[in-house]
């Protein structure tokens, strides 16, 4: 019974695969546009695709698409997954904050207190930078590079 259930869902997801690639064949040529003027460093669409060629940043006419991106990135970093203050809260799914006893509560507070510590201690938050910065190119370009950069 499970392997046709594996058998449905991926039949399911190649389905959903397909129809967002057919989608990202519209969007690419603006990606690429878009990371050329901005970014010309930064990703690949395609496997061989060499970024290393001294004459990329030709078709950056200005640095005012890169002041723009640094200002998203910093405004999406100050504004919703700050280091300097809690960005989310943990609960229970379908209760109020007065329907939970005092021991879940209490539960749920360390663990959130933990889950901002190990933040803090990894490389999420320059991460976050970079994925902020793919942004522009949208996230089936995002993902396009990565299928290809495996």
């Amino acid at each position: 019974m499970a392997a046709l259930v594996d058998k449905d869902l991926r039949k399911a997801l190649a389905a959903r695969r397909k129809t967002m690639d057919a989608e990202y064949q519209h969007w690419e040529p603006h990606f690429r546009e878009l990371r050329d003027a901005i970014k010309p460093t930064r990703g690949r669409f395609e496997r061989d695709e060499r970024r290393s060629d001294s004459s990329i940043n030709k078709r950056i006419l200005d640095s005012t698409a890169q002041m723009a991106l640094r200002t998203l990135r910093a405004g999406l970093m100050s504004g919703i997954t700050s280091p300097s203050r809690p960005w989310f809260r943990l609960g229970l799914r379908g209760t109020t904050a007065d329907e939970t006893d005092f021991a879940a509560k209490e539960w749920l507070h360390e663990v959130q207190v933990r889950m901002y510590e190990v933040l803090r201690g990894s490389n999420v938050y320059r991460m976050l930078g970079a994925i902020y910065d793919d942004l522009r190119m949208g996230a089936g370009a995002a993902h396009h590079m990565r299928r290809h950069t495996r």
